[in-house]
């Protein structure tokens, strides 16, 4: 066999391999770094609570703040871990939801916010929650489920411009979210805790975000037989 066959055998050989190999790695679900939507696995979402706001709750109307469940609030920060949602980064449509959630407080009076979501379809973009409200907690440990509620209207930096960057290890960490307080969630709460120190456009903080993505990958029999 002459020297140009072997050659071109042997190249044969390591393309039929290449293929193979690539195959393999597809039915596997190896991340693909072009995918568009990218669903979230698992991160966590801290508001940083401006000085406004820690003002106007706690030392102006004697407001109590608490954390819920898996969150946590230090040092006027607040924690949430996020659990599910999807983003797609071409169009930056999406949410991001979370575990946990948080309170306001004072005497019996209390507040509940759980489930919050970061709804990027809506526009501007906007923190959503649902939100518990007792007149008698200090004696129930219970409340009434109000509504979903939008809690601040979301000012995006240029960093989310489309299309998004990933970053290494299929993560995506974004911060310097401005988070405005909605007109609807300033009038609950000077209807609840009858107060008139909160309007809307009022500064809360700001948002960053860290979130780890789920690669994308095929459904074949194997997942079903080793996961079900």
């Amino acid at each position: 066999m002459s020297s140009n066959i072997k050659s071109f055998v042997l190249m044969m050989a390591v393309m039929v391999g290449l293929v193979a190999m690539t195959g393999s790695a597809s039915a596997q679900g190896i991340y693909n770094p072009v995918d568009d939507t990218y669903v979230i696995g698992d991160g966590q979402t801290k508001l940083d609570l401006s000085q406004a706001f820690w003002q106007n709750v706690v030392t102006t109307n004697k407001i109590s703040l608490g954390s819920i469940g898996a969150s946590s609030l230090k040092s006027q920060s607040y924690r949430f871990p996020a659990v599910a949602g999807a983003l797609d980064r071409v169009t930056v449509q999406g949410e991001i939801n979370h575990g946990g959630g948080f309170f306001l407080q004072k005497g019996g009076i209390r507040v509940s916010v759980v489930s919050l979501t970061i709804d990027l379809t809506a526009s501007p973009a906007v923190l959503t929650g649902l939100v518990i409200v007792s007149t008698n907690y200090d004696q129930t440990n219970t409340g009434t489920v109000v509504a979903r509620l939008p809690l601040a209207e979301l000012t995006l930096p240029a960093t989310m411009n489309p299309p998004i960057k990933e970053e290494a290890f299929k993560t995506l960490y974004k911060q310097d979210i401005v988070a405005n307080m909605t007109d609807v969630l300033a009038g609950n709460l000077n209807s609840i805790f009858s107060t008139t120190s909160f309007a809307g456009g009022d500064s809360i903080g700001s948002l960053s975000f860290f979130l780890v993505g789920v690669p994308s990958r095929e459904h074949v029999v194997e997942d079903f037989i080793f996961r079900y």
